[in-house]
């Protein structure tokens, strides 16, 4: 196993780059990841060895760290996540309560909202 640095990250990024050139006959144009500071040398090195390259933040991620050091503030609010986790997971699973739901948000918002269960990326 090799240390994670920006050297080693940027031979696996570059390998990644040409093998997705070479097997599917794409260009690539951007790349997308997390910033910490080993992959924001990996940026610094891939920038110069490929100044036309477009290097972005993975938001998904960000968010996730924004949200996951958010909940372990271990407010009052989050005594009702497991029970709004479990009213999201029935609604969903049982067509008539969501067919019923729909309605009352028709009628009320005159839309259809998603319940939308959230998961880890």
């Amino acid at each position: 196993m090799h240390a994670k640095t920006g050297e080693t990250l940027l031979a696996l990024v570059v390998e990644d780059i040409k093998w997705s050139e070479e097997t599917y006959g794409l260009s690539v144009i951007a790349v997308c990841s997390d910033d910490g500071g080993d992959v924001h040398k990996m940026w610094q090195l891939l920038l110069t060895l490929m100044p036309w390259l477009i290097i972005i933040l993975c938001w998904a991620y960000q968010i996730n760290l924004i949200v996951g050091d958010y909940l372990s503030l271990k407010l009052l609010f989050q005594d009702c996540v497991p029970k709004a986790l479990t009213v999201i997971k029935w609604t969903n699973n049982l067509s008539h309560a969501l067919g019923l739901f729909h309605q009352e948000q028709l009628y009320t918002y005159q839309k259809i909202l998603a319940l939308i269960f959230p998961m880890l990326t």
